[in-house]
Parts: structure tokens; sequence; C-alpha cells
């Protein structure tokens, strides 16, 4: 995961190369295979290399064209080979942003929609006199840009717009969102810097900026086969595609092995593809499998083993017991404040295990399989297919696969069809934000800043004329990209996370199959455990759905009551507004006793943020100016217009 930055001085001032170099400075030390720069006039472009795949040697510095087009790329294009052949170019060897060059000149910004991969771009186009910065559909690489007066900057991490010594302004909306639980969206704790939401693109120019969607997970087309053997196949096919992309020639690869379903396929998967290949089992990838004693709904060590014991190689384990988890906070005079909210010296240690365990074979990749519950029908709920039919008028359809339902779980059917009036009637009705509620001791104007923040957030999904099935699925789709574990760096040492359940092919077959085919009565994610029967352990196949993670941190709670109460006697957060701590230690009584435990979550980022604020020294609160915003922010054709200078600030 190599990291890009640039500067572009929107009204003509040139860029010297040593204030390009200057902004690169907070991210050189990860920049392991070399860092370098290019000018042009009033934009500058830098690339730190890291390299993680054979395609990558390609991409070791911002690429500077005749035409006056610069490029850099961080990432790797899966569909090289299809675009040379659209774009007759034979050789076999040329750099992705080179073909992102040539796919622009062609097709202009429509070029983004043709990149099938994991990557993230900064484009400037001299023609017109505009910036591009592009995610890819799930935004495996982070972007984040600033506009501040007539300077543009961007980069892959936040330590590049940060100065130490300077007083730290947080965002009030994105401190909202944070306390709250809820989706932060493009937000960064810090006003006026903002990331580039996955799947779209922003266009900056003199005018200021328009964002546009390049993908969308919610669709209307549909995939029809005769046979569930059709499916399954398909399905096969683009899962080892999927793999296949993720574990071709590069550095070292450490793949996640929980004992579910989603690691355990992705492992078993690249083993059979090794085999056909005719590899011997010393050469399938290394494994990495966390455990936690403690808990006891999390036993996997039965279900890696069976894995571990079908592939002939044991793997890396680490202990991540929650139950001794200690509230305490990084020691200031020897660790530096990281850019984002939630390391505390827990989160610091495990960093540290991940650390020591990736060194052990100087790996830089991560094989993750974070998304296969959320595309392949993890909920086993009948609820979204009832639906469609319900929309639809299909009610033979509606009434036959209600029954089945019914009868395996004994539900009364009047009751089942209640459900599916109300799912239907929210899917066309339910705003996004509106899924998760604010913790009691969030003060009242935070929670409307909270919902002002979401109701303007730059992901929309679109409801009228899509079945509730589709709807959830561009529900589901926001709140997993999330969870992704490459928003959340380490502070110590950075990795490539790469999640074949979000390859592109992969998700728009899965989203584009009858619901049928993923959730079937008494068979959770049918078409998984169909299609990988003789590929993946039976035990793994037919394990029950994981249990809720909750002992832990509830044990911890209880210890560190005290503690954490204490913290919250003239916190920071408390005299800036954020929290109302006489509700919140109460709440943490409740919390502690297991009466309310629901907000434990919520509990943790309190802490993790106050911790953060601490570790700041000096900061001040950056109140969001709302009617700006609101003014600021429009759709037209598909584009979300917004005015530099204001939701920019």
């Amino acid at each position: 995961m190599s990291i890009q930055f640039g500067l572009w001085h929107r009204f003509g001032q040139d860029v010297d190369e040593r204030e390009l170099l200057d902004l690169g400075q907070s991210s050189a030390g990860h920049a392991l295979d070399g860092s370098f720069v290019a000018c042009r006039r009033s934009v500058g472009m830098g690339l730190q290399s890291f390299i993680t795949h054979e395609r990558s040697k390609l991409e070791l510095r911002p690429k500077v064209f005749a035409d006056g087009c610069m490029v850099t790329l961080d990432g790797r294009i899966d569909n090289h080979a299809e675009l040379r052949d659209e774009l007759n170019i034979g050789d076999a060897d040329v750099a992705d942003s080179f073909l992102v060059a040539a796919l622009f000149r062609r097709w202009g910004p429509d070029c983004f929609s043709k990149l099938i991969g994991d990557w993230a771009i900064a484009l400037w186009s001299l023609a017109d006199q505009s910036l591009y910065l592009a995610r890819d559909h799930a935004g495996t690489r982070t972007l984040y840009f600033e506009i501040s007066g007539d300077r543009v900057r961007w980069s892959t991490l936040l330590d590049t717009f940060l100065r130490k010594g300077k007083t730290v302004e947080l965002d009030e909306a994105y401190a909202a969102r944070y306390l709250s639980c809820l989706p932060l969206r493009d937000l960064s704790p810090y006003p006026g810097i903002r990331a580039v939401p996955p799947a779209h693109y922003l266009v900056v120019s003199l005018n200021g900026v328009t964002r546009y969607r390049h993908w969308e997970p919610t669709t209307k087309e549909r995939i029809q086969y005769k046979s569930d053997l059709e499916y399954e196949e398909h399905f096969v096919a683009l899962l080892r595609q999927s793999v296949r992309r993720r574990t071709g020639a590069g550095a070292p690869i450490l793949a996640e092995l929980s004992g579910g379903m989603d690691s355990s396929s992705i492992v078993c998967i690249s083993d059979r593809i090794l085999t056909e290949s005719g590899a011997a089992a010393s050469e399938f990838l290394d494994t990495l499998s966390y455990f936690d004693d403690s808990e006891p709904n999390w036993d996997e060590r039965p279900y890696l083993s069976a894995v571990e014991a079908q592939r002939g190689k044991s793997g890396i384990h680490l202990n991540v017991a929650a139950e001794n988890r200690s509230f305490e906070p990084l020691d200031p005079n020897t660790e530096r404040c990281p850019p984002l909210p939630g390391t505390d010296r827990h989160a610091a240690e495990r960093q540290r295990q991940l650390a020591e365990a990736m060194a052990t074979g100087n790996y830089r990749v991560i094989l993750s399989g974070v998304g296969g519950d959320e595309v392949l029908g993890g909920v086993p709920t009948p609820l979204p297919e009832l639906s469609d039919y319900f929309v639809s008028c299909q009610l033979h359809s509606l009434i036959t696969r209600a029954l089945a339902f019914c009868m395996f779980d004994r539900t009364p059917l009047l009751h089942m069809l209640a459900r599916t009036v109300a799912t239907s009637a929210a899917a066309y009705t339910t705003l996004l934000a509106d899924r998760v509620q604010v913790p009691p001791w969030i003060p009242r104007h935070l929670q409307r800043i909270a919902e002002d923040a979401g109701s303007e957030a730059a992901v929309r999904v679109p409801r009228l004329g899509f079945p509730p099935s589709r709807i959830e699925n561009g529900v589901s789709w926001w709140q997993l990209l999330e969870t992704l574990p490459h928003l959340y760096p380490s502070t110590t040492s950075r990795y490539e996370y790469r999640y074949p359940y979000l390859d592109r092919d992969l998700v728009e077959f899965l989203y584009r199959i009858p619901r049928e085919q993923l959730v079937r009565p008494g068979r959770r994610r049918s078409l998984m455990r169909r299609a990988l029967r003789g590929i993946v352990p039976a035990a793994i196949l037919e394990r029950p759905r994981k249990g809720s993670l909750i002992r832990g941190p509830l044990v911890s709670l209880q210890r560190s009551q005290r503690a954490i109460q204490s913290i919250f006697e003239g916190s920071i957060a408390g005299a800036m507004g954020l929290i109302d701590e006489r509700r919140f230690k109460a709440e943490l009584v409740e919390v502690s006793k297991a009466t309310s435990p629901r907000w434990w979550p919520a509990v943790i980022k309190a802490v993790q943020l106050e911790f953060w604020l601490r570790m700041q020294g000096g900061v001040s609160l950056g109140a969001p100016n709302r009617r700006s915003i609101s003014e600021s922010l429009r759709l037209d054709r598909g584009a979300e217009n917004i005015r530099a200078g204001s939701a920019v600030r």
C-alpha cells in the first residue's frame, strides 16, 4: 500500500519541490521502497512506494505525460489485460497509471467506472485545469483532501495534513458521530479535511469541488439461471478469480484464519488453486489466527484446527482476550499521538503483537475475510425476499415462501406477513442514519449535529423503483465499508489489507442473483454451503452462527468501572460539551452490571476519544456551519456539488 500525496496552487503559483518534500515528510518512514516527487508548474505529486505485488514495481514514481497529464496510483488494476486490449496496447508491462491516463484521454472521468481492483488515484488534467481524486468501489485505499484558500492538498494519510505544535481543531460533526457509534462517512476529526468516499471521484476545479459516484451497489439488474448448480459453479469461479487476484506474485502474504466460513473458504480456495498448479503444502499461504479462551461464544480452536489439519500447515496464533483489557492511555512521553482516536494502551499492545507476527515472515499483506457474511446472506432472515414478492404483487410466491419459513421456525403466517409489510414500508422510508440510536450521555445539541451530518452524508441509497432486497444490499454495503480494518491503521507499522469477498465482480454477481439462493428455510448462507462442499471442511460449513462476543468487554468494563469514572472527573470531553459526565457515569454503572449492555461500544468510544484529546495537548472545537453545508450540497443528474469553502472549509 503505497502513499500518494500532492499539492495544487489553484491560482497559478508554482509548486516548489522542497514544499512537496516537506508535505511527504510525515509519512516518509513508511516509504520502504523509495520516495519520489514530480512538479509541473502549479501542481506537484509524490509517491512513497510500498511494493506488495509484481505490478506495483511499475508504480515507483508519479507519471508525467507530454500533454500535461499527471497520475499517481496506489493499488492494483485487476482487469488491466482487458483494458489494454480495449486500448490496443500490446505491452503487458505497461504501468496501471499509464493505462489510467490513456483511458482518461478516451473517456474522460467515465474511465473510473471501468477500473476493477483495489485502487486510489490522483489525476491532474492540464486540458481542463482540474484535479481528479478517485477511490475504488469498496474504498480499499484511503484518500483524504483539503482545500484552504488557493491551496489543494491530498494524501493517503491524515498525518500529511498535521503539523507539530499546532493547536488541533476537532470537527464537531465527527465527534458527534464517533461518540454515537454512527457511520463517519467522509468526515475526519479535522474541520476541512474530508475523505474521498468509496465508489466516488471528485473533480476539483477553480470553481470548487464536484462529487460523482462511479459505481452503485443498488441495482435492478438480475441474474437468473435454470438450476442451483449454475449459481454454485459461477460463485466458485468468481471466488477463485478473486482469491487469485489477491494472492499473485509479490510480497509475502499472511491470511487471517478465524475458523469462520469466510476466512476458511479463502484459505481453502487458495490451497486448491496451488494444489492444481502442482505446489506442495509448504507453499500454501501462511495463516494468522486470533483466540480468546475467556469467551464462551468464541471457541474457534476446533474450527481453525480443522482447516490447519486439512492443509497440513499450522499458523500463527495470537491471544486477544478482551476481558484482560485495561483502560489506560498511551504514554505521551514515548508514543506519538495517532491521527485518529481509538488507540489506547490495549489497542497499542494488540498492534505490537500483530507487528511482531508480521515481522516473522516479512509479511506486507493481510488477506481478510471481512465482508463475506454481509454479501452472502449471513443474517438468516427471509424478509428481504418476501418483501420483494409483496411489492411486486407476486402473492402466490409470497404465501408459498412465507409458509416454508414459518413451518421451519414455527412462526405464525400472519405474523410473518405483518413483518413483511412493515419491512417493505421501511425500505422506502428509513434513512441510513436512523439505524443506530444515540447514547443517552450525548448532549441534545450534539445529537442534532450527528443527525444533520448523517442526512448530509456522502452516501445516498437509491430507493424509488428498487426492490426491498436490493435496497437492503445498498444499506448493508455502505455499513460494511465503515468496518474495514485498513481505515484504522496501526500507529507503528502499515500493511496492505486485501478483501476477496469485496471483489467487484463477485459482489455484482451476489447482488444480482435471487435472494432465495442465499437464504433458505433453516439454511443460512445456502449458496456458500452448497458450492464449497469438498473444498472447505464440513465442520466449518455446518458450524452454527458465531455468538455475540460480549462477555469479555463487559468483564473488562466491570473491572475498570472506577478507573473509567475517574477519567470523566473533569474530562476534556466534558469541558468541551461532548459528553454529559453525570449521565455518563450513571449509565456506566448500568452497562457494567449488564442491565444495559447495548451501550458498551459507546463507552469504549468515549474513553478512547478522551485519551486522544489528552494526547493532543491543545484542542478546540470546530462547530459545523450547518447552514453552509446544507446550501452547498445538492444532487444534480448523479453529481453531488460541493462549493469549496463551505462544506469543505
